[in-house]
């Protein structure tokens, strides 16, 4: 096969994809009366490459046909661009640079049409002109496409047509000044129009909804990997198809690759037209990857990262200020939020747009779908993809005019959902709104199941320590009414026995005293009464008290000192430090009490010292002040030591702790 079918090939190729991007344009017409400009001209198009495929066949085509088509082929161009200059604004109301390259175009259109008809004209004056009209028609292109349009449709279409453009300036240029055409450089062109036109039909599929105010770029992964990749690859292949294609195939490579490019275009195509699960893909990847987010994404996370550090769930209206906070992330003037409350979603905050707010199940359909997909409804969307399951929702989304319908998950779990009406400029739902909704919905919803999970852990706290704390009271309140019942009990029996009356005295007492002593500990509004007191005199106390149990406590003095606190919690508070001591000790050990001075900080301190079980470090931290944390079997609920702790602090004295197991403890008091 010689390189003239490998061209015919190419150009036929160019042809068929031409003509399919011609009715994908016509189809879109229907919705979009703007691209009918387009729309003919690329049906102009499919008939130019024809005639050129032709030229390759049996059908001869003179040289003059060839020449005058390929002038149309730039005048029909400079007529589409004029067709969309006039969309928006009149003749007379051009801009003075359009219309001076739109007259200098057509004056060279005709003087082209001249130079064609007539006999001594040359190649290099003919294709001299060629490559000035497309280099007019570039800039024209450029400067019609930044001033009537804005949707990603016609910037595509505008790309395409001036990359070809570009190239046919180039192209005529070489041959204008070598007298030459490079068979080569004639099957790119080829190669050019197959692509431009492969490139549009899959725009008119995937944006055929699309009006979004844009400008073409590309994010910066496909920027560098796949530029990189892409040329590398591109730079290894071409020298071995090369190679293949001089020594060994002698040009059939040129048709089998052309005719391949054909087949995979036509099935792209197809399955665009017929998958919207692959429409979709392709779409989002393109919108991602080759068009300007419309959103700064850095300043929104640093809005929701402010937001969360400054507002909790627990905070008044926080509720309000998620929405706000929402509706002020898409310009939107109004929304609400439901909250999923024992199985019912009820609205918790809305603006004042709305009047009421209903509540919904969370077996209603619409709402199963945002469980299990985490969909995100855009009840106001026409787009195919963004649309589907809008069935869905209840009729009073639409009739109040959401815009965007998302889910609150974290975890799997519904917490609720937030609906945002349509922004003050009026915007089409498209993966970027879905996709900042969803970052924002996330973050939202991720706090609130924080909040709701402490919530849980607090209140089954507090549960928890209102029922040991209720067993500790009950389980002195039970010893008091077992030593009143013993005294009824034996009271028939032997009250006429002065000795038993006067145990019955004490034991009245003693219940009288640990009774007000239980009260005591749990009157934290009690007043103070605090006086001067002598270390030594109290120790005395305690010391007194606590040595009816073994190991009896011994008071080592060595220098005294006095306190300023209130004389019954301090007893207390020393009294609970002495009896936890034995408690840890066996019956054979020690428990030092010692008062005195630190000579490097000269400081006083009260220190209990003891060889019993001691502690881990561990413990210290963790649990040892923690209230109701115990390690005694039936023998407190643990609160006396935060009890001592917090009292001693009051006063301005620290204690300290050192502990080892198998070693013993010491607490030591340090006083201001």
């Amino acid at each position: 096969m010689d390189y003239l079918s490998v061209t015919q090939t190419a150009f036929f190729t160019a042809t068929v994809l031409t003509f399919i991007a011609s009715i994908s344009l016509f189809r879109l017409c229907l919705t979009q009366r703007a691209t009918l400009p387009f729309a003919l001209g690329f049906t102009f198009n499919t008939a130019w490459l024809l005639l050129i495929t032709l030229s390759y066949s049996e059908f001869l085509v003179s040289t003059s046909i060839g020449l005058i088509a390929e002038l149309c082929h730039f005048l029909i161009w400079l007529l589409v661009m004029g067709a969309l200059l006039r969309q928006r604004v009149s003749l007379r109301h051009w801009p003075k640079a359009i219309q001076v390259i739109s007259a200098v175009a057509l004056l060279i259109c005709i003087s082209t049409l001249v130079l064609i008809t007539t006999p001594n004209a040359t190649t290099q004056m003919i294709s001299g002109a060629f490559a000035i009209l497309a280099a007019l028609l570039l800039v024209l292109t450029e400067q019609t496409i930044r001033n009537t349009s804005r949707s990603r449709i016609t910037k595509l279409i505008g790309l395409c047509i001036s990359i070809q453009f570009v190239f046919d300036a180039y192209l005529y240029g070489q041959i204008a000044i070598s007298s030459s055409l490079e068979i080569g450089l004639w099957q790119t062109r080829a190669a050019l129009a197959f692509t431009a036109a492969l490139v549009i039909t899959l725009s008119t599929i995937l944006f055929s909804h699309e009006e979004t105010n844009t400008s073409i770029t590309l994010s910066r992964p496909v920027a560098f990997y796949s530029a990189t990749s892409l040329v590398t690859a591109l730079i290894f292949t071409v020298l071995g198809l090369g190679a293949l294609y001089v020594r060994n195939l002698n040009g059939y490579i040129g048709s089998y690759l052309f005719n391949v490019a054909m087949v995979g275009a036509i099935i792209l195509i197809g399955s665009l037209y017929t998958s919207r699960q692959v429409r979709s893909a392709v779409e989002v990847f393109i919108n991602k990857h080759f068009f300007n987010f419309k959103y700064d994404y850095q300043s929104e996370w640093l809005r929701a990262i402010s937001f969360n550090a400054n507002h909790t769930p627990s905070s008044p209206h926080y509720y309000d200020h998620a929405l706000n906070y929402v509706c002020g992330a898409f310009n939107s003037p109004a929304g609400a939020i439901w909250l999923n409350q024992d199985g019912l979603l009820n609205g918790v905050a809305r603006t004042d747009h709305l009047t009421e707010v209903p509540s919904f199940g969370l077996n209603a359909p619409f709402v199963k779908l945002m469980i299990k997909e985490g969909w995100i409804y855009a009840p106001l969307s026409t787009g195919k993809s963004i649309s589907q399951n809008n069935e869905l929702l209840p009729l009073w989304f639409n009739e109040q005019g959401f815009w965007l319908v998302s889910p609150l998950l974290s975890q799997m779990k519904l917490l609720g959902f937030i609906a945002i009406k349509k922004p003050r400029q009026s915007k089409t739902v498209t993966f970027e709104d879905r996709d900042l909704m969803t970052n924002i919905t996330n973050q939202l919803s991720s706090q609130m199941l924080i909040h709701q999970q402490e919530t849980v852990i607090s209140n089954n706290k507090q549960i928890e320590a209102y029922n040991r704390l209720s067993a500790f009271i009950m389980h002195d309140v039970n010893n008091v009414m077992a030593q009143l019942a013993f005294i009824v009990k034996n009271a028939e029996k032997h009250k006429h026995n002065p000795a038993f009356i006067d145990d019955m005295v004490k034991t009245v007492d003693n219940a009288n005293e640990r009774m007000r002593s239980l009260v005591e500990k749990f009157r934290p509004d009690k007043k103070d009464t605090n006086e001067t007191i002598e270390a030594s005199k109290v120790l005395d106390e305690v010391i007194n008290v606590c040595s009816d149990k073994v190991p009896k406590p011994i008071l080592e003095h060595k220098e005294d000192f006095t306190i300023t606190a209130d004389r019954q919690k301090l007893f207390f508070a020393l009294k609970n430090l002495v009896r936890n001591a034995q408690e840890a000790t066996n019956a054979d050990g020690y428990v030092k009490v010692s008062i005195g001075k630190d000579t490097e900080t000269s400081r006083f301190y009260i220190s209990i010292q003891d060889n019993g079980a001691g502690m881990d470090a561990g413990f210290i931290t963790n649990e040892l002040f923690k209230p109701f944390s115990s390690t005694k079997e039936d023998k407190g609920m643990g609160i006396g030591a935060h009890l001592t702790k917090s009292y001693l602090e009051s006063i301005g004295a620290n204690l300290y702790v050192d502990s080892a197991i198998g070693k013993g403890s010491t607490f030591t008091i340090v006083f201001a």
